[in-house]
C-alpha cells in the first residue's frame, strides 16, 4: 500500500461494524463513508462557529449601544 496516499485506522468493531453497514445502504466504500461522515463534521462544525460568531456579534453591538 501506498503510505503516502492511504493510510490505516483502529476503530472499535462496533463503531466499524455501524460504518460498514451505513456505507453499504448508502453505495459507498468504507473510506468513501468516512470522507462523507468528516465532510459533514466540517460542514456542521462551520455552521457552528459561524452561528457562535454571529451571536457574540449582536450581543457586543447591543452592549455597545
Amino acid at each position: 500500500m501506498d503510505t503516502t496516499k492511504w493510510k490505516s485506522v483502529l476503530v472499535p468493531i462496533d463503531v466499524y461494524e455501524k460504518i460498514k453497514k451505513s456505507a453499504k445502504k448508502e453505495g459507498r466504500t468504507i473510506g468513501g463513508q468516512l470522507r462523507y461522515i468528516y465532510s459533514q463534521y466540517k460542514s456542521e462544525e462551520q455552521q457552528r462557529v459561524e452561528e457562535f460568531v454571529e451571536a457574540n456579534m449582536k450581543r457586543i453591538n447591543q452592549a455597545s449601544k
